[in-house]
């Protein structure tokens, strides 16, 4: 309702400073969400952008089954969310008067071109990034034994954090000697807690519900070797984006950002499927690279490569005007 409101009223705004001013493009910064429409189109003769959104990304059916009873109702007002929104009016305007409109990951991009036909309009870019890069280095010979896997996040159903406890469990079953650490808090605690009691994982899971900083954060990414986030539905990613930047091959499930983030080598996504499918191609992949330090050496270096081209800032605004470079016709 907020947001609807604020359109509008900020639409009389615009146009009154636009008959001043002149503006050659304008650009409506979204909350995220492809949910919300902008009061820009109803100004005539300007141009505009309309995103980073997201939003559209959604947990595979098969896998509803892991997320428990009120996960499975949170899930399901959440698609039908989805659909009822693309019959909104003022959605279907702002959508198809906006001269670009960017995604935040592939699955949104695919959702909106089918929903509101901008095929042609609609260019990805994800509406995350970090401040740095980490200048270290991963040598084929510095990998720990055990593998140490780690896990940042909200403990929210769809994050994915008992699949990381199951996929490290079945990596072991393999053979592997792997732990995992689960730094996170929330709703979802409890169950997580209960999970790893019961599936005997405490020799090999560690929980931490938080840390006092940033850099406390950044610490435990240095102390790892790799980043297990099988999340079911992720615009952005940034906890993936975070461990990338400071040399963490990432695995994760094929959905949204983290999938576009490991798109470069910095990574491993597994096909998006039922619990049981993703527990056993995750842990097949830790397996692999816990046996692979040559493998791990080279993701880590791909996912630096790809922060600093992609997820930095600077890389952001060099690519966000291009955009405007292109649709105001300056070279």
């Amino acid at each position: 309702p907020y947001h609807y409101v604020w359109q509008m009223t900020v639409g009389a705004l615009v146009r009154r400073v636009h008959a001043i001013a002149e503006f050659d493009l304008a650009h409506q910064i979204t909350f995220g969400s492809f949910r919300y429409p902008t009061s820009l189109r109803s100004i005539e003769g300007l141009p505009y952008v309309l995103g980073p959104v997201g939003g559209a990304e959604e947990a595979p059916l098969a896998a509803w089954a892991t997320i428990g009873p009120a996960g499975m109702l949170k899930e399901s007002v959440r698609w039908l969310s989805n659909r009822a929104a693309i019959w909104d009016p003022w959605l279907r305007a702002s959508y198809r008067g906006a001269a670009a409109v960017l995604s935040t990951s592939p699955d949104t991009k695919q959702f909106l071109e089918r929903a509101f036909a901008i095929r042609g309009r609609s260019e990805m870019m994800p509406s995350i990034g970090v401040s740095s890069i980490s200048a270290g280095q991963l040598s084929p010979d510095s990998q720990s034994s055990p593998l140490r896997a780690l896990f940042v996040g909200r403990l929210i159903h769809w994050k994915g954090a008992a699949i990381a406890v199951d996929a490290v469990s079945q990596a072991r079953r393999l053979g592997s000697d792997i732990t995992l650490t689960v730094l996170g808090d929330g709703p979802q605690r409890r169950r997580l807690e209960s999970r790893i009691r019961a599936s005997g994982a405490s020799d090999f899971v560690t929980h931490i519900p938080r840390v006092e900083t940033a850099e406390s954060v950044r610490q435990l990414y240095r102390e790892h070797d790799v980043f297990l986030f099988p999340s079911l539905h992720e615009a952005g990613g940034m906890a993936a984006v975070e461990a990338m930047a400071e040399g963490l091959p990432v695995v994760c499930v094929g959905i949204g950002g983290p999938a576009m983030s490991v798109a470069g080598g910095g990574g491993v996504a597994v096909l998006p499927g039922s619990g049981a499918q993703m527990t056993r191609d995750l842990g097949q992949v830790l397996s692999e690279l816990a046996g692979d330090p040559e493998r791990m050496a080279k993701m880590s270096d791909a996912a630096r490569t790809t922060v600093a081209d992609r997820y930095t800032w600077d890389a952001k605004a060099s690519d966000l005007t291009a955009v405007y470079r292109q649709l105001v016709g300056v070279n």
